[in-house]
């Protein structure tokens, strides 16, 4: 099983919303790492996103645990440790900085998020809501329940932050490819004129579909090495 993807962003000069791609340079588990972010924050709002980024990574891919489980709990435990302390001194840090993590394994996938974001699962032809009303309402900084469950070939994850205000159970067909998806979503951003907000659209597949030039990942190590700097 691999992982394809395709991102969005509904004003691409906006540099408040963002979706970080991650995974280890020798992906031999063929675990994939993803962080939605919207930040409304005009204050240093890269340092404290980039922090919350750079904590999730750092501790997922610590090699702490085996279980990809454990590892997303010993990630979210740890960066909730980090954004407590600052808090503490300014309780609206992180106030305006919403999240959403994503690890998928080669067969799970698990996932959290800090604000009320929107997340629906595509099986065949049925979306079905991955968030219950009470994660939908989330207004804090911190990462609180993990959402997790198997994930077969041709399973397709939607993720949209806050700000995109579209609604996928009444306003999204499913779709046989992203590429198809895409289109639909990019079309309702445009006729209702959303500027603001990101999504994130992930397809399982199988091994042998995989394509000839897959999505590359980011670039990032030199930017986690600087980052991890202000843990």
């Amino acid at each position: 099983m691999y992982i394809d993807f395709q991102k969005i962003i509904a004003n691409p000069e906006n540099k408040k919303s963002e979706i970080i791609y991650l995974l280890p340079q020798d992906n031999v588990k063929q675990e994939y790492f993803f962080v939605v972010q919207e930040n409304l924050n005009t204050k240093s709002p890269q340092d404290l996103s980039g922090l919350i980024f750079s904590s999730l990574s750092k501790h997922y891919f610590s090699g702490e645990f085996t279980d990809a489980e454990k590892n997303f709990q010993h990630s979210l435990q740890s960066t909730n440790q980090i954004i407590k302390e600052i808090t503490k001194e300014n309780p609206k840090a992180f106030y305006q900085i919403k999240s959403l993590v994503i690890s998928l394994t080669s067969d799970h996938f698990y996932l959290s998020c800090n604000h009320s974001f929107k997340v629906f699962l595509q099986r065949q032809n049925k979306m079905v809501n991955l968030l219950s009303n009470e994660l939908l309402s989330l207004k804090q900084p911190l990462f609180t329940a993990v959402i997790s469950d198997k994930i077969k070939s041709g399973d397709k994850i939607i993720i949209f932050s806050p700000g995109l205000l579209i609604n996928p159970s009444t306003e999204i067909q499913p779709a046989k490819s992203l590429p198809e998806l895409k289109k639909q979503i990019e079309k309702i951003i445009q006729q209702k004129k959303i500027s603001r907000g990101c999504a994130l659209l992930i397809e399982a597949k199988k091994q042998e579909e995989k394509s000839k030039n897959p999505t590359p990942p980011l670039e990032l190590k030199k930017i986690i090495d600087t980052d991890l700097n202000l843990l």
